[in-house]
Parts: C-alpha cells; structure tokens; sequence
C-alpha cells in the first residue's frame, strides 16, 4: 500500500492458525475497482502508523487522544513520491504538514547561510510544522525525497491541521524553545516540556548544591496553591466548613511540609565542596544569598506549624509559604540562567535529541509570530494556575 518493497517489521503466529492470502500484484488492480474497501484499507494504514508514531512520549502525537488520531487519520492523504520529488522549497508559504510513513527526505538549507550539510529524516519524522504555527514565515529549508527510493509521506492540509492538532501544545513548546535565541528561552516553557524537563531539573540540582529539593518544592508549592483556594473560598463557605478546611491544611499538610523539610534540610549558605569550578562561579554569589533565605524561611514556617494555636497562624504561615515559594523561584532562575550557557542545554539542542535550529535559521522566523506563539504558551500556563511540579530522573535522585 506504501510502496515499500521490503518488510519494515516482522510477524510471526502464537498459535495454529489459517490465512487467506492475496498477492500484492493482484490486489492493486482489485482495489482499482473497489474505491471503497481501497479507502477502508488506507484508512486503517493512516491509522496504525499514527498510533506507531503516539507511541514515543517525546512524539508531537502523544499527547493527542485516541479520538484526535483518530481524526488526524481519517482527515490526512498519502502523497506518494518519486526519488528526488521536492516536497517544498525554502521561501515557500507553507501549505501542508507531514509525516514520513515509508522511505526517507532530506532536508536542505538555503546557501545564504554558512555550509549546512543536508539532514536526513526517517520514516516518522515531521515537517511542515513551522509555517503552519508561524504563519508569516516561510519555508526556512528545502526538503525533497532521497534520490534513491521511493517516498510516501502522510499530508494533512492546513486547514484540517489546525482544526485536529494546531493547538497540540507538545509542538507550540517544541518549536517555541528551539527557535528562540539561547539566552532568551524562559524557565517556564522549559518545565513544561516533558524532554526538556527531566534534563533541566537533573543540572539544577547539582548546579544548586542541595539547594533545590524537589520534595520540598513541590509541597511547598502545592500547599500555596491550596492555601490559597481555601482562602478564596471563605466568603462562599459556611464558617464550620472554612474552619475544616484550614484545619486540615494546617495539621496536615503544612506537617507533612515541616517532616520533608526536616528530613532534608537546605543548607545554610553554600556548602564547602572542595574547589569550585569556573562555571559553577556564576551566580555563586546571588545563590548563597537566596539560600540563607530559604534556610531562615523554613525555620520560621517550622515554628508557625508546631504551634499553629493562635487564631492567625494560618495567615503566619500562608505568608511564609509565599515568601518560600519565592525564594524557591529565585533559585530556579539562577540554575536557568546557567543551564542555557552549559553543555547540557547545547547536548539537549543537538540532532542526535530533539535537534535544535542553527542560528542562521532563527534569523528568518518572523519575531512577531514566534512572540505571539511565546505568549499564548505562557498565558496558558498562567491560566490554569496550578504550580508545576519538578520530576527528576531516578539517576538524579539517587545520585
């Protein structure tokens, strides 16, 4: 059906079995004939290589749900193409996107740029995507078929792109964090994303010696946010089921906070480590500082919880814990700040990962398209309101 003249994977039976067997040299003139079962049979071809591509949880098809790729299926073509086919040229508005379902592309950039050496793109890779969500850029490279085999690629318009996964956010965050400046990408959309995430917050908490305890963060931050809700709701509640409320976030919660922070104490200032090293010397200054914060902060929270008495303990400790989620922000922003200039953050823009753009590149996206894209992401986030909780690899916690 795709072309293909070899086997992509193998099958073989877990029991006794019995098949009926038509050649492919006899199909294709049968399905000639029969329009429907031959749009049925692509239909179900659409659809296992999307599910095969959902699969990865770095995939832009990931985080669809069945019903979208279902959809995304039934809405997209094969577009079948001959050795060397240019699928589009640099400069061209973009139309379409697409996915390799059989064979293999390359992509070429302009020669107005330094000597790029064309990339090649396997079945799975996608393209396309860039102009669909920055719709006053055009095409920045050139990609066709390999000269030597046929291509089948699966294309969906724009149209029914941005009606099935145009606001897919895995791909708006993808292409906000490659296409922009190094210096400029925000903490925020870097947690967000679930490839980035993990690495970032592995460098942070050695970057931030002890500082940066994800237990801690992610309590103290939860803890806010409920605090917060409760608060919100009081003139909504009757005055037992606000008192119940806070009751339990102050016994509760706010204990099991204190046993985390005691269990794992930030220290108070930078711990002696031996020699430091010269990128480790950046922000070392501001780093010290924001740790005694932490360090004198949680003291302080520590008291308001074990004798949390007093009428106004739950505003004592509400305002400790926005001052802790404060200085926790500080924190994360000297890591970012340094893992944007480390080898972590140029190992993660590699191709071998998840392939980040030349810088001649980013010079020919339209500033005011990827603005818009940066800040639809970010008010999103804003929007729900819920804190983002910090996940760390089982190397890094064991570590």
């Amino acid at each position: 059906m795709l072309g293909s003249q070899t086997r992509q994977y193998s099958m073989w039976t877990s029991e006794r079995s019995l098949f009926v067997v038509i050649s492919r040299e006899k199909l294709v003139p049968f399905l000639e004939t029969h329009a429907n079962l031959e749009a049925s049979l692509k239909q179900a071809s659409k659809l296992f290589l999307v599910q095969r591509f959902a699969a990865p949880r770095d995939s832009i098809f990931h985080s669809l749900t069945s019903t979208e790729i279902e959809e995304f299926a039934k809405r997209a073509d094969f577009l079948k193409l001959a050795p060397g086919t240019v699928v589009y040229s640099a400069g061209d508005m973009s139309s379409a996107f697409y996915v390799i379902a059989f064979g293999e592309c390359v992509r070429e950039y302009t020669a107005e740029g330094p000597d790029v050496p064309p990339l090649a793109l396997p079945v799975g890779a996608y393209f396309g995507e860039v102009g669909l969500l920055l719709p006053n850029t055009p095409m920045i490279a050139t990609v066709k078929a390999t000269d030597y085999e046929k291509v089948t690629l699966i294309k969906i318009s724009r149209e029914d792109f941005d009606a099935v996964i145009g606001s897919n956010k895995l791909m708006q965050l993808e292409l906000a964090i490659k296409m922009q400046r190094r210096e400029a990408i925000q903490l925020e959309l870097m947690l967000l994303h679930p490839r980035t995430h993990p690495v970032w917050v592995d460098f942070a908490i050695k970057h931030l010696r002890g500082g940066l305890r994800i237990t801690v963060h992610n309590a103290a931050a939860t803890l806010l946010y409920k605090s917060r809700v409760a608060a919100a709701e009081k003139d909504k509640l009757s005055t037992g089921t606000v008192n119940a409320t806070i009751t339990h976030v102050l016994r509760h919660d706010a204990r099991k906070l204190v046993h985390l922070i005691g269990r794992d104490k930030c220290p108070d200032g930078i711990p002696e480590i031996g020699e430091l090293d010269t990128e480790g010397l950046r922000g070392l200054e501001a780093l010290d500082v924001v740790l005694r914060f932490v360090h004198s902060i949680e003291n302080t929270l520590c008291k308001a919880v074990n004798y949390s008495t007093n009428k106004n303990a739950f505003e004592e400790i509400e305002k400790c814990l926005g001052e802790l989620c404060a200085q926790h922000e500080a924190l994360l922003r000297i890591a970012h700040r340094a893992f944007l200039e480390a080898s972590d953050f140029g190992n993660l823009m590699t191709l071998a990962a998840m392939g980040g753009y030349d810088e001649h590149v980013k010079d020919k996206v339209n500033s005011a398209d990827l603005s818009n894209l940066v800040a639809n992401l970010l008010q999103k986030r804003d929007a729900d309101g819920k804190p983002t909780m910090l996940h760390a690899s089982e190397a890094s916690l064991r570590a």
